[in-house]
């Protein structure tokens, strides 16, 4: 983090970087969720809820993240833009609570020759699972650059141990509907090294995972 926060700080025009609800225009705000799993833990699925209100010129906002780099010269990136969230572009002062799943965030990479001026225009250039890097760093930093007020933000994780039962994916003792809806919403991934929602050993998150979780499930139809 505070090799991006130290970038914001010294673009021309920028204004230190701030906490939380002090934000305003070219104020990049910047936070860390600190967290800690037990040994030999596994995160199965994370996600970040953050309430924001937006300036007049916040369109074309972004959230940095740990893996997020500062090239020798030009912005950083990649970045997770508002608008991916939200489905639009975000509009003059709107308040917003969004969240950002990270099993499959989509990621947009700047191009640090052209500056990011303006607002986003099509689809993100990838979709990331970034379960594998909360497992190794056991923190989440985010920057929001930088005409986005924070109100807060707040990080739920779940993971596996490998004392669980196969396919149990939140640690609850039992195969069932919770567990597989972590597979399904991050079909299409790529699976991390010893990944538990990865039944298969593919090194993907796809269908077939779920139907092999289906068949281990405690109940009938998978119920809770």
């Amino acid at each position: 983090m505070n090799d991006l926060l130290r970038y914001w700080q010294a673009q021309p025009g920028q204004g230190p970087s701030v906490n939380l609800d002090v934000g305003g225009v070219n104020r990049a705000v910047g936070l860390t969720h600190f967290f800690r799993t037990p040994k030999q833990a596994l995160i199965t699925s994370a996600k970040v809820t953050f309430h924001i209100t937006g300036s007049d010129v916040f369109k074309n906002d972004g959230i940095f993240y740990n893996q997020t780099a500062v090239p020798a010269s030009g912005l950083p990136l990649p970045l997770v833009a508002l608008r991916d969230l939200l489905g639009r572009e975000p509009q003059p002062g709107e308040v917003l609570t969004l969240q950002l799943d990270l099993a499959k965030a989509p990621l947009r990479t700047i191009d640090t020759t052209g500056g990011a001026g303006g607002s986003w225009t099509g689809s993100p250039n990838k979709i990331a699972d970034l379960l594998s890097m909360l497992n190794a760093d056991q923190r989440l930093d985010l920057v929001f650059a930088d005409d986005t007020t924070v109100d807060f933000s707040q990080l739920s994780v779940t993971y596996a141990l490998p004392t669980d039962p196969r396919g149990d994916l939140n640690g609850d003792g039992s195969v069932n509907l919770d567990d597989l809806e972590i597979i399904t919403n991050a079909l299409n991934t790529d699976a991390y090294t010893n990944d538990p929602r990865d039944l298969d050993h593919d090194g993907r998150i796809s269908v077939l995972d779920a139907r092999q979780l289906v068949l281990l499930c405690s109940k009938p139809l998978c119920a809770r």
